[in-house]
Formats: structure tokens, C-alpha cells, sequence
């Protein structure tokens, strides 16, 4: 008798809904539709009338009517973020940065002072080594701090964009967890309640998501309690990967640790040049600049070395991580097919409610595991883009 009712369960406004079901990407919000809202809380009447006792009944219904109403209004109340915006509102944010800026500003003025005071000297009233210091290395040395004051600030800014877009992606990954839990138990019509392990599942999911927005709200200088509605990132997940080779020549123009380490070894090098104009490279001063031009040499082999290991580390992980991302894909969807599958044989009579429960449980996985997917490969992506120093490849 039980298995006829539950049977019965399925009407053609049912199945359109489970097979028109929306497909879950990481960042995409859970949303039910109406239909299958309306055909599930009809279904679960049935079950529980046969299974539960009606005050029972009522109470789950209740109490899920009551956290679908909370989870509605939370979701509206949360303003739209996407990872653009929470990069400019982290990097407009930090006081650490600012102070960069102002450093980097100052220096700015004061090269720039330097320069033309130093360049008004003309090279024809030049007679000593020690003028030529004055005017030559004081210009150098002048240039060399600009670009290390910028560098600097670059480098935060690198070491925060990653930092965001890290913990963004973490917030994002464990809203995508949650939401596919959710939209689980919606498609158990045979349960009248989450069992108690999947229950403590949601809790931790909930936790977790809830510290992943403090940390993010941490970076954006934002009350740890703000609630985001978090937009995909699918700057990163659609980021094309080119060869290698573009990348590293990439990076070499734009990491500020090689960039600091190229104004170093054109500050030896001018050094040089005015030595071996106004004095000798045979004499102590000129061994010593030849000495600190062959250092600056290997510090710019070291650094590009650096970048050559950590770009080639993070394009492997990236390479590695979309193959897997796009096999999740296609194992996601041939679960999605049997469960269609299933769900219409069960309907037609032809499948036991044991066999369908195990196609949702197995559909359930390979959806988790896909939206980790995207999550491995986003943080790859952003980890790629960091070892390069963020330029355009």
C-alpha cells in the first residue's frame, strides 16, 4: 500500500520541475523553483500522512517553511558583490597600502626635484670624480628609489588582491557547498525531515561560510558580520590559459621583486659608466662598482630563477586543475541523466524508491565535487596571476 501512495506521488508538474532543474556552478545562489517547491511540499504531505503523526507533520513543515522564509530574507538584505569590486574595496581600504601610496608619492616628488637639480649641472663644468658623483649617482640613485617605492606598493597591493581573492573564493565555495545540501534535501520527497548527520552537515557548512565572510570582510576594512550575495568568479574560471613561455616573459616586466632587482643593476651600471669617465675601472673605486655590478647581475639571475619556479609550479597546478574541473563537468552531468532516468522509471513503476535515493546520493557527490572543482582551479588561476605580478598575459 505504502509503495502505491508514494507512487503517486509524482505529478507531471513534479517531474517537469526535477527535470528542469537549474544546474548549480560554484557562485551561482541556490534558488528553487516554484513548480518544484509546490509539487515537493505537496509530496511530503502525502509521505508524512502515511509515516508520521499529523502534529509531526506540521512542525516540519513549519519549521521549513520558517528557514526557507529566513534564508529569503537574509538573501535579500545582502548587497551584490562581485570579485572586482571586493579587490577595489580592499585595495581603496588599506591603511597599510595607503601609506605606500604616500611613500611612493613623496619619492615621486622628491626624484623628480632631484632630477632637475641635478640635471641643470652641464656636463662640460665637470672636472672631479666627486662632481661627477654629485650629478651622475645622486640622478641614479634618485631614479633607483622611485622604482623601488613603487615596488614596493605593488607588491602589497599583489600580496592583498591574492589575499581577497582567496578568501572571496573561500566564502563563495562554502555558499556553493551549502546551496547544493539544500537543493539535496529538496529532492528527498520520500523524507520527511534531514536526517540528523545531514542536519549537523548544514551546521558545519553554515560555520564555515560564516567565517570565510569575516576573513573576507576582514580584508575589505567591512563589520565581520556583513552578509555579501557573492557573484561568480568568472573572471577566473573562464581565464584561458596561454603557454608558459608568454607567461614568464610576462612576469619579468611586471613582478615588483624583478623589477626592484633591473633598477639595481642599471644603478651599478651607471655607476660604472661615470667611473670609467671621470676615473679609471682599474683604480678601488672602479673594481668595487664593477664588484657591485656583477652582484646586482646575479641578484636579477636569482630573482627571474625565482619567477621561473614559481610560475612553472602554479601553471602546472592550473593545467592540472581545469582538466579536473572539466572532467567533474562531464561526470556531473551523466549523473544528472541517471537521475533523470531513475526519477522517471520510478515514476513509471519501474524503479525501486532504494535505487532513486542512491542516484540523488551519488548526483549530491558529483555535484559537490565539481563546484570544488571550479574552486581548485579559480585559486589556481589567482595563484598563477600573483607569480606573475598580475599583468595581462
Amino acid at each position: 500500500m505504502k509503495s502505491t501512495v508514494i507512487k503517486r506521488l509524482y505529478s507531471t508538474t513534479l517531474i517537469t520541475a526535477f527535470l528542469s532543474g537549474s544546474h548549480i556552478a560554484l557562485g551561482v545562489p541556490f534558488a528553487a523553483h516554484a513548480e518544484q517547491a509546490s509539487a515537493d511540499k505537496a509530496a511530503l504531505s502525502e509521505v508524512k500522512q502515511t509515516d508520521a503523526a499529523p502534529s509531526t507533520v506540521n512542525q516540519a513543515k513549519q519549521a521549513e517553511a520558517a528557514a526557507f522564509t529566513r534564508n529569503q530574507t537574509e538573501q535579500a538584505k545582502a548587497a551584490a558583490l562581485t570579485l572586482a569590486q571586493a579587490e577595489d574595496i580592499a585595495l581603496n581600504n588599506s591603511i597599510d597600502l595607503a601609506m605606500l601610496r604616500l611613500d611612493a608619492d613623496s619619492t615621486y616628488y622628491k626624484t623628480r626635484q632631484t632630477l632637475q637639480e641635478k640635471g641643470a649641472i652641464k656636463s662640460g663644468s665637470i672636472k672631479t670624480l666627486d662632481q661627477a658623483k654629485k650629478k651622475y649617482e645622486e640622478m641614479a640613485k634618485a631614479r633607483k628609489d622611485l622604482v623601488h617605492s613603487q615596488a614596493a606598493m605593488k607588491a602589497q597591493e599583489n600580496t592583498l588582491r591574492l589575499q581577497v581573492q582567496k578568501a572571496y573564493l573561500d566564502a563563495l565555495f562554502g555558499k556553493a557547498q551549502l546551496d547544493l545540501q539544500k537543493k539535496s534535501i529538496k529532492r528527498q520527497f520520500w523524507s520527511s525531515a534531514p536526517s540528523e548527520e545531514t542536519q549537523k552537515n548544514i551546521e558545519n557548512l553554515e560555520t564555515n561560510h560564516k567565517q570565510a565572510l569575516a576573513k573576507l570582510n576582514e580584508l575589505l576594512n567591512e563589520n565581520p558580520s556583513k552578509e555579501w550575495k557573492l557573484e561568480a568568479a568568472d573572471d577566473l574560471t573562464n581565464d584561458k590559459l596561454p603557454v608558459l613561455e608568454e607567461i614568464q616573459k610576462a612576469a619579468y616586466e611586471k613582478r615588483p621583486d624583478i623589477v626592484k632587482a633591473i633598477a639595481e643593476k642599471t644603478f651599478a651600471q651607471e655607476k660604472i659608466d661615470y667611473l670609467k669617465d671621470y676615473s679609471a675601472l682599474s683604480t678601488y673605486l672602479g673594481k668595487m662598482a664593477r664588484n657591485d655590478g656583477k652582484k646586482a647581475e646575479l641578484l636579477l639571475q636569482r630573482a627571474k630563477a625565482k619567477a621561473d619556479q614559481e610560475i612553472a609550479e602554479s601553471y602546472k597546478k592550473a593545467v592540472a586543475a581545469r582538466q579536473a574541473m572539466e572532467e567533474s563537468a562531464e561526470s556531473r552531468k551523466s549523473a544528472e541523466k541517471r537521475y533523470r532516468a531513475v526519477l522517471s522509471n520510478y515514476h513509471n513503476g519501474k524503479a525501486a524508491l532504494s535505487e532513486l535515493a542512491q542516484q540523488e546520493s551519488e548526483l549530491l557527490e558529483l555535484e559537490t565535487r565539481h563546484v570544488e572543482s571550479i574552486y581548485q582551479y579559480n585559486t589556481a588561476v589567482a595563484t598563477l596571476k600573483h607569480s606573475i605580478g598580475y599583468s595581462s598575459y
